[in-house]
């Protein structure tokens, strides 16, 4: 995350439900991928920033990106044409 992303989430965290996605994931290798949702999560842990975890708690999202168990935040959008 850019310093201006975590200066823009922190002041709308409190008005939104923030969805953290990480774009054009098709554009990264599978280590790629849980290597950066891991570090994202960290980032938003790190930075206090509050965001919509679809009922999981922190540590279970660590957890899944650790594991690399699809099913929670960040989400990985593919941009490929099916």
């Amino acid at each position: 995350l850019k310093p201006v992303d975590i200066v823009f989430m922190k002041r709308i965290m409190h008005k939104v439900n923030l969805i953290p996605i990480l774009a054009k994931a098709d554009t990264l290798s599978i280590n790629q991928l849980w290597k950066a949702k891991s570090r994202i999560l960290k980032q938003l842990e790190d930075n206090e920033i509050e965001f919509f975890r679809f009922g999981f708690t922190s540590a279970e999202l660590k957890e899944m990106a650790a594991e690399k168990m699809d099913g929670g935040p960040p989400f990985a959008l593919s941009t490929a044409e099916l």
